[in-house]
């Protein structure tokens, strides 16, 4: 994981509005590959999206924390970002 500035990531979320998050500080470390030998979900929906082409992204809210994470693997794939919308989700 990086520290400093280049672990801070920022977004915008067009239900959400401005997102933040330090993956150093409020993630850290994530896994990639299972123990299983199976490609974690971050990774996979990362590389899946940019496969198909997908553009947009809609989501429940309880997603929205798992997006900084993406879009940091994005970067590290030079894969371009979505656009993401994040809704509410039950009762929030």
């Amino acid at each position: 994981m990086p520290d400093g500035e280049t672990a801070v990531i920022r977004f915008y979320d067009r239900w959400q509005g401005e997102q933040t998050q330090n993956l150093a500080t409020k993630v850290d470390d994530f896994v990639l590959k299972r123990a299983d030998n199976q490609w974690a979900y971050q990774l996979a929906v990362v590389v899946d999206d940019a496969d198909a082409g997908i553009t947009h992204i809609v989501g429940g809210a309880d997603l929205l924390d798992s997006t900084a994470r993406q879009i940091y693997l994005q970067q590290c794939l030079d894969v371009p970002a979505p656009t993401y919308l994040h809704g509410a989700c039950g009762d929030e």
